[in-house]
């Protein structure tokens, strides 16, 4: 028997009404389609048309995924993420959902004294994760030598850490021949903006690995794959008294890490998430005409995924446009 003070959603659609426990849930998509956790039925809700997420010190956020009819919360639409306080009202469609939850805890201060002790400084914002990669580099590993290859490395990091920041990413993060970057869209419209930045980033980025052939005498060009997930996600510093990482947390980054690897199966090189696209297409950028809809097969997802892939040339060529 659930609990009053247990966190849920009362549903209501006319003369019906429902409870959605929320209980244990970190994530709950809601739209027409039945892939979605919580399913409503009706013409005037998207087939995926909103996010309920969950913060770590308890608080929810909610995300429009750029539906036909728009997402009300207290009468008014949002046009990008809220956070929700319990017996605020959520209208999608003709569906009226009030959310119920306990007061967060305040998180318990930690003391850097202890090595065994974890670190977090964080909150909760609308970010975009950028990931990069370099295409074959396990091939060429084994063609040149390891001071070479490391060498190489060095010069692919600091060249994109130059661009990154050039383009206001908030933070950085360098794993072997992959490059994650984080934009925290703080302000309202900021995402707009934030995607132009990342667009260019990209295609600078690419021209840089494109001069490492020539510069280190490379028996083949090199190209990059990029993959880019907008979404809430915990970010701050993250760590123990043995060392803090200033990064994003989320189910945003593992979507961005799987779909630049979803690139190299479908023969592209550049994927957006759909949320991405929502603000690309909100900004009316010149490079929308280049990004084509697909649904793509990602690991650690049940059902397949709405992506927007395209090519770094098409992307390379309305770049210079770009306000």
């Amino acid at each position: 028997m659930a609990d009053e003070a247990d966190p849920r959603l009362i549903i209501r659609d006319g003369d019906t009404s429902r409870e959605f426990p929320l209980k244990g849930l970190s994530i709950v998509s809601i739209g027409r389609s039945d892939s979605n956790l919580l399913v409503l039925s009706s013409d005037l809700v998207s087939r995926n048309h909103a996010i309920l997420q969950v913060a770590m010190d308890g608080r929810y956020t909610l995300t429009d995924l750029g539906s036909s009819n728009g997402t009300l919360v207290n009468g008014s639409v949002i046009a990008t993420p809220v956070f929700l306080q319990s017996g605020d009202q959520i209208t999608i469609g003709t569906h009226e959902l009030c959310l119920i939850a306990p007061v967060p805890k305040p998180v318990a201060a930690v003391s850097p004294d202890n090595p065994a002790t974890t670190i977090h400084q964080k909150s909760f914002n609308l970010v975009s994760v950028l990931v990069i990669d370099l295409r074959g580099f396990t091939q060429l590993s084994h063609q040149i030598g390891a001071s070479l290859l490391g060498d190489l490395v060095a010069v692919f990091h600091s060249g994109t850490g130059r661009i990154f920041q050039d383009e206001h990413a908030w933070s950085q993060k360098y794993i072997g021949d992959a490059v994650m970057a984080v934009w925290n869209h703080g302000k309202p419209g900021q995402a707009d903006v934030d995607i132009t930045r990342i667009i260019r980033g990209i295609v600078r980025a690419a021209d840089h690995v494109a001069t490492l052939g020539s510069s280190f005498a490379l028996p083949s060009p090199l190209r990059i794959g990029a993959g880019v997930a907008t979404g809430m996600a915990s970010i701050g510093s993250f760590g123990s008294a043995a060392g803090v990482d200033r990064t994003a947390i989320g189910e945003k980054v593992n979507l961005a890490f799987r779909l630049e690897s979803a690139t190299r199966e479908l023969d592209q090189e550049v994927a957006f998430c759909e949320t991405t696209f929502h603000f690309l297409r909100a900004g009316t950028h010149p490079a929308l005409q280049h990004f084509r809809e697909a649904r793509v097969s990602i690991k650690g997802y049940a059902e397949p995924q709405l992506a927007f892939l395209a090519a770094l040339d098409d992307l390379s060529a309305v770049c210079p446009a770009m306000p």
